[in-house]
């Protein structure tokens, strides 16, 4: 990955956490995105899932700046999206609301922002989705 990449969304994650409402405004667009994304976090602590989003985003970094042990827990997070029949065509609905969420709380947000924020997810919702070829 790009080091450029990395760096914009690194410095671009750190002022959208400034915005207490970062974390609020991803997940309203995203249960809206679908009913059935609504479904899925229908019975989700919500509070903890925020947490654990908040630390993929890092995770995602980290694993598109090829650091094992962030590689290996992408495929974590993979085999266990499989293993709540999440489908796929979902992580694009995660990555537009993610985007839109960005673009409402980062102020230098622009079209390089916008790509780097898809590149760098992208290479982690691909190596997500190669769990889902393997057999568990």
């Amino acid at each position: 990955m790009d080091q450029e990449n990395i760096e914009i969304i690194h410095e671009s994650l750190q002022r959208c956490n400034r915005d207490p409402r970062f974390m609020d405004r991803f997940y309203e667009t995203f249960l809206n995105a679908s009913p059935e994304v609504a479904e899925k976090f229908a019975h989700t602590d919500m509070k903890r899932q925020k947490r654990m989003v908040a630390a993929s985003f890092y995770t995602c970094i980290l694993a598109a700046e090829d650091v094992p042990y962030a590689a290996a827990a992408i495929k974590h997070l993979g085999e266990m999206h499989r293993n709540l029949a999440i489908r796929p065509a979902l992580y694009e609905l995660w990555l537009d609301s993610l985007v839109e969420a960005v673009a409402a709380c980062d102020d230098v947000f622009d079209d390089r922002v916008e790509d780097s924020w898809r590149q760098v997810m992208r290479s982690g919702i691909e190596q997500m989705l190669a769990m889902y070829a393997v057999q568990g």
